[in-house]
């Protein structure tokens, strides 16, 4: 029997994890990990080396497999600072799904989950973006006003989710 191979990626407001064809859990890296591991582990995933932008002057650094992107602005600082954070423009990268949690998509219309969600619109480029917040976890178990999650976007607001990114904080 072959090896288990990538199936998708699932991302959650704490973690993300690769699902392997037979449904298992492959690997899990939490957003204050160090940045490199997971640059080893999506090439691996994606199978292909990502795009690399580095920023003068600033430790930043943006890692983008066309669809999934990953960058850090420095070690994280816990618990209000991560490492990582990954946006993500595709429903697939190389024949690999990417979904959050809840299995929303790139693509899917945003109706049912701005109803169901905490949500805004603002204006940016000359047109309104809709900001959906899913997947909410506390910053710490005993802060409940600051939160980490999902955040799906639409740009413009009437269309379908065009990317999501994670850990997104509701505070500064």
């Amino acid at each position: 029997m072959a090896p288990a191979m990538p199936a998708h990626v699932v991302v959650s407001a704490s973690s993300f994890r690769v699902v392997l064809d037979d449904g298992t859990i492959g690997d899990e890296f939490g957003y204050f990990e160090p940045i490199e591991p997971v640059v080893a582990a999506l090439t691996a995933v994606f199978g292909g080396e990502p795009v690399v932008t580095t920023y003068e002057g600033i430790p930043s650094v943006d890692y983008d497999w066309s669809g999934v992107s990953i960058g850090t602005d420095g070690p994280a600082q816990p618990p209000t600072s991560p490492e990582i954070i990954m946006h993500v423009t595709a429903a697939e990268v190389h024949g690999i799904g990417i979904e959050t949690v809840d299995g929303i998509q790139v693509g899917d219309p945003v109706a049912v989950l701005e109803a169901a969600n905490p949500s805004h619109r603002w204006q940016r480029g000359g047109a309104e973006e809709l900001v959906i917040e899913v997947n909410s976890v506390p910053v710490t178990p005993d802060d409940n006003e600051r939160t980490f999650s999902v955040e799906l976007r639409s740009l413009p607001s009437d269309g379908p989710v065009t990317q999501f990114a994670a850990p997104m904080k509701n505070f500064e």
